[in-house]
């Protein structure tokens, strides 16, 4: 794992934004297996960035854009991504127990087989998301979106989904026992093999 120095990673957040903009000075920012425990990235634009692997327990990510960036097995327990934005972001195999995602938009992103346990959700918007053999155990979707969204072989057993929206999404398989499903709504939804216990 690589620790960085908050001066380091402030220099290679500067780089990333002039990448962004098409500046040839600019550098992606590549943080696969960085150390970054409890950091500190309220609003930081992290669009494209490589995480993949990196350590971002406890860190806050509130408002922070993400858009298509990858933190494949990244692990995020307990870290907080209020309103972020992580549209197409690739999360598989990511570690989120814990954490707080309320707000955020994740729409189009992977989560195969991440592990969201007891993570909050609530109001996030995951529309055409992947989320197939991922773990919910106990978490907080209420007034979601998971239109169009995948979620075969997903585990939300004691998930609260009130008030979400699943219109066309795919449940094939997934563990929805004790799951709280008040005013939710499943137009159009596929529960095949889905054990709603």
């Amino acid at each position: 794992m690589n620790t960085h120095s908050p001066d380091q990673l402030r220099e290679i957040l500067r780089l990333h934004a002039l990448w962004l903009d098409g500046d040839e000075a600019g550098v992606r920012a590549s943080l696969d297996g960085a150390r970054l425990d409890r950091a500190s990235l309220d609003g930081a634009s992290l669009d494209g960035a490589r995480l993949d692997g990196a350590r971002l327990d406890g860190a806050r990510l509130d408002g922070a854009s993400l858009d298509g960036a990858s933190l494949v097995g990244a692990s995020l327990v307990c870290a907080s991504l209020v309103d972020a934005s992580l549209d197409g972001a690739s999360l598989d195999g990511a570690r989120l127990f814990g954490a707080r995602l309320d707000g955020a938009r994740l729409d189009r992103a992977s989560l195969d087989d991440a592990s969201l346990d007891r993570a909050s959700l609530v109001g996030a918007s995951l529309v055409g998301a992947s989320l197939d053999g991922a773990r919910l155990f106990g978490a907080r979707l209420d007034r979601a979106s998971l239109d169009d969204a995948s979620l075969d072989r997903a585990s939300l057993v004691g998930a609260s989904l009130v008030g979400a929206s699943l219109d066309g999404a795919r449940l094939f398989g997934a563990r929805l026992d004790r799951a709280s499903l008040d005013d939710a709504s499943l137009d159009r939804a596929s529960l095949v093999g889905a054990s709603l216990v």
